[in-house]
């Protein structure tokens, strides 16, 4: 129903700008999609409980900044660190241990497919864009 808002606006509009609805409900449409195929690929794996936990804080982490405005930054660093951490821990030692990485790798590049969204989204935004609306949400908060 936003998508189909936007596009109303988008089409009654003589506003330069006037894409930016547009764009964004079709982002956030693109990381229903990620968060969709993410939800079959944890209900198909068995994965061990400490790589759930893993997987848990860091989606519990990114719900709280799943809004309009934010930039995806500091959950980039964040995620980027996490995978660091991973790449220091101690080689997989039976073939059901390399399996399980792989499938806590796999998540994670999938959550990182949801922040790479927003990020391109972000960077293709006008100064104009931000200006008229990341400036009139951030005054509201």
């Amino acid at each position: 129903e936003d998508r189909a808002l936007a596009a109303d606006y988008l089409e009654n509009s003589y506003a330069s700008h006037a894409d930016y609805f547009a764009e964004y409900f079709d982002m956030r449409i693109k990381q229903v999609e990620v968060l969709k195929n993410l939800e079959w690929e944890l209900a198909s794996y068995q994965v061990p409980p400490a790589q759930t936990r893993t997987i848990a804080g860091f989606i519990r982490y990114l719900a709280g900044y799943v809004q309009e405005t934010n930039e995806p930054k500091a959950q980039e660093d964040r995620l980027k660190d996490l995978l660091g951490h991973l790449r220091h821990e101690q080689l997989p030692a039976t073939r059901q241990e390399f399996e399980h990485r792989a499938i806590l790798y796999h998540i994670l590049m999938t959550i990182r497919e949801f922040i790479d969204l927003k990020r391109q989204f972000v960077e293709g935004l006008s100064s104009r864009q931000r200006e008229e609306y990341w400036k009139q949400q951030d005054q509201r908060h």
